[in-house]
């Protein structure tokens, strides 16, 4: 329960489910030390010249994730 003083009045104290998503999944750690790198060393060696931003790479894997989100169903 919560206190007199405390009021849900104000969402600025709760987090988004992006914000927890991002935290607990260390999603900058990820795209900084991990997917940029390997996906610019990866067009290098096929030969093409290939540059990303952390936060271009955010929004690539948000799409991914919110693209596969919707299971549509399947004909057996």
């Amino acid at each position: 329960m919560l206190a007199k003083e405390e009021s849900c009045d104000s969402y600025e104290s709760f987090l988004s489910p992006g914000t927890i998503f991002a935290v607990v999944g260390k999603l900058d750690k990820l795209i900084n030390d991990i997917l940029v790198p390997q996906f610019t060393l990866c067009m290098l060696q096929k030969g093409k010249q290939f540059e990303i931003e952390n936060e271009e790479m955010k929004v690539f894997l948000g799409r991914t994730i919110m693209m596969s989100y919707n299971a549509l169903p399947e004909l057996h």
